[in-house]
């Protein structure tokens, strides 16, 4: 059974050819199995699991590079004409000109061939976006009378669809895109013309800078960033979307830019003459080198790459990729322009689609695992405990800067030297166990939470109990080095925190950042053991609290933080709030506490650890609740700014109680367990894309 869950969590990892909601296997051991404590290592997946196994998944996959195999899809239809596309909510969608010059149409797919059409009133292919379970196409609608109109479409499932908007436009300002962002949806056009909607059916116009010429827009890391058809290639940005700055100039003469994505951590823009700028934080900006001089349209983010698309009088039309942004390559290009022109790229079931306006076909690469292709999945235990050499790690791994990995076991070690509540140890890549450290209660007891490895390459965790705290033994702060030798850096007494069920972080001052699970200043011995800390420690041991818990503000933090891109810390409470559901946080280093979230039960309970995804939001799960009535748990998003989206809610078929956290995988998706539920009763893995699928 345990080879059901390596084979099946690996091939979580691989398959991408299977369109369904999330894609689950059950194990009965999958109770003990954390997803943060799985990680790829020179192609081998390792994780760590309580039933006393150290294990490794060894991947082999054996084909060509997808990027390099494109092939031409005809539409089936009355000639029907994409110019934009996305993949959102498990679907593609894709939008432009039924072929008259006369009829919009709107069309979907599961897979990026097979596709049904709607045939509407206007030409929305200037832009697409997906939000809190909402389409919206944007682009405008030439009446016969010769009269002009911004033209905006809405739907819930990207097959049928409504006239959200449609108004006259007496200026002729064309809508030129649309995003959704910090709850929002926003679409704009030509000389400031700005729509927002927070359901996509309902619209407000605002005004904007008149002098704006949009081509673009994308939301990232709680900023809207447009890009700038002027010939100079200008950026505005926004925190809200109504109000813009200009942050970058542009790169000269001829660098008009197009498009606009924001993936992988960097908004990346593409423009004119090979063009593309690229930034971390949507205000500073950097050239980069194409290696191509067509003028660069399309562009998405998907399976770890940015694809972007050109269009020129010499060289024909072109493909190119890169995986961070800044290098680019060459995938495909058209000299003799089979197809006249390609418009918009996105990405979904493992493939990436391009659109070619004016032919009936689109462009598709390979997938990036085809149901032909073989996966070789080898299981080796690597590590088998026994008692005297630890039990029960609880906790996952950490590979050191040395290539070792390290980790604790929580139980009972039967040592020569008596019984010690748990121990700390060394792996190599082969697996050869070493003892480093082991606990003896005054210095802490029963770790069961992953290390640390610190900027000084020390280890650094924490203790659930023991230490020499004056009342009880509550917990410690520990360092160890790689040669196992043990320093307790702070023992908690109560008044301080108490019970560390979770991790370190250590923040970019260089301080070690976490929470306790109870004490605090609602800590008054036995009767009440407080509702939980966040605290600061330094290197030396010196521990500051930061905020004490005490219900309304959150309570009982059992997971650790997370340092986001923008400094802060954030976190969830497993109580507490105004619902008593459990928050979510977040926490300058200073102490100063943003109750962001107070869950109410049906949008999820007993939220657990986040991870910032490369969107700059945030993703976790709750243990229970959920709108399916039998408080099974949810997969949740968040803004910075506390704009929660459930993305799934449990049934238990498809999983119940996920108790652990969220990785995001390369291909931008995420993945999981839960504890219980599925096709066995016994817990499941599961893969969730950002919106849901």
């Amino acid at each position: 059974m345990i080879e059901v869950i390596a084979v099946s969590m690996a091939l979580a990892h691989l398959r991408h050819d299977v369109p369904s909601r999330y894609r689950t296997c059950g194990s009965p051991l999958l109770a003990h199995l954390y997803s943060q404590s799985i990680f790829n290592r020179f192609g081998s997946w390792i994780a760590i699991c309580s039933t006393a196994l150290v294990i490794t998944v060894c991947v082999s996959v054996a084909r060509a590079d997808p990027l390099d195999t494109w092939t031409q899809v005809p539409i089936a239809g009355t000639y029907p004409s994409f110019s934009s596309v996305t993949f959102a909510g498990g679907l593609f969608v894709a939008s432009g000109s039924a072929g008259d010059g006369e009829t919009g149409v709107i069309g979907s797919s599961y897979d990026g061939s097979n596709w049904s059409m709607q045939y509407v009133r206007s030409d929305a292919g200037a832009g697409i976006a997906y939000g809190n379970g909402v389409y919206v196409l944007v682009g405008n609608y030439n009446s016969v009378e010769g009269w002009e109109y911004y033209d905006i479409w809405a739907s819930t499932n990207g097959t049928n669809w409504t006239s959200a908007l449609y108004q006259f436009d007496p200026g002729w300002l064309y809508l030129r895109g649309v995003t959704y962002g910090n709850g929002r949806f926003i679409a704009i056009g030509e000389s400031g013309t700005i729509f927002s909607s927070s359901d996509g059916f309902n619209w407000t116009e605002h005004s904007g800078d008149t002098n704006a010429f949009p081509t673009g827009i994308a939301y990232g890391d709680g900023l809207f960033v447009a890009t700038s058809g002027s010939s100079q290639g200008a950026i505005i940005s926004s925190s809200d979307g109504l109000v813009w700055t200009q942050c970058y100039a542009g790169s000269g003469p001829g660098t008009a830019l197009n498009g606009i994505i924001y993936g992988g951590g960097q908004f990346v823009a593409t423009g004119n003459n090979g063009t593309i700028v690229s930034s971390t934080d949507g205000v500073n900006w950097v050239p980069r080198s194409s290696g191509v001089t067509q003028d660069l349209g399309g562009i998405c983010y998907g399976g770890g790459q940015f694809v972007a698309d050109g269009n020129g009088d010499e060289g024909g039309n072109v493909i190119i990729s890169s995986a961070d942004g800044i290098n680019w390559k060459l995938r495909y290009t058209d000299p003799t322009y089979s197809l006249p022109w390609l418009g918009g790229v996105a990405y979904g079931e493992g493939r990436f689609v391009v659109t070619a306006p004016s032919s009936g076909f689109v462009l598709e690469s390979a997938q990036a695992l085809s149901g032909a292709q073989q996966a070789t999945v080898t299981l080796t235990t690597l590590v088998s405990f026994k008692g005297t050499n630890g039990s029960h790690p609880e906790a996952g791994l950490v590979q050191g800067n040395d290539g070792n990995f390290y980790g604790t076991t929580a139980g009972n070690v039967y040592g020569t030297n008596g019984i010690s509540p748990g121990m700390v140890f060394r792996m190599t890549p082969n697996g050869n166990l070493t003892e480093l450290a082991f606990f003896n209660g005054a210095d802490g007891g029963y770790p069961v939470a992953n290390l640390i490895e610190g900027s000084n390459s020390v280890f650094y965790g924490t203790t659930e109990s023991g230490g020499a705290g004056p009342i009880f033994d509550v917990g410690t702060v520990f360092e160890v080095t790689s040669s196992g030798t043990l320093t307790t850096l702070i023992s908690f007494d109560g008044s301080n925190g108490g019970q560390v069920q979770s991790g370190l972080v250590q923040g970019h001052d260089g301080n070690f950042y976490g929470t306790t699970f109870t004490g605090g200043l609602g800590f008054v011995g036995p009767t009440n053991a407080g509702e939980g800390t966040i605290f600061k420690l330094t290197h030396y041991g010196e521990l500051t609290s930061l905020v004490s818990f005490y219900g309304t503000n959150g309570a009982y933090p059992s997971a650790g933080l997370v340092q986001a891109t923008d400094g802060n810390f954030y976190g969830t409470t497993s109580s507490g709030g105004l619902g008593d559901y459990g928050t979510i946080f977040k926490v300058t280093s200073a102490g100063v506490l943003t109750t962001l979230f107070s869950f109410n039960y049906w949008n999820g309970s007993v939220p657990v650890n986040l991870v910032q995804g490369s969107d700059g939001d945030f993703y976790g799960t709750t243990a229970f609740g959920g709108g399916n009535g039998g408080s099974y748990g949810t997969i949740f998003k968040v803004t910075s700014a506390g704009v929660l989206t459930t993305l799934v809610s449990f049934n238990y078929w498809d999983g119940s109680d996920p108790v652990a956290g969220l990785v995001e995988g390369s291909d931008g998706n995420f993945y999981g367990t839960t504890q219980e539920g599925g096709a066995n009763g016994n817990g499941t893995i599961f893969e969730v894309t950002p919106t849901g699928t």
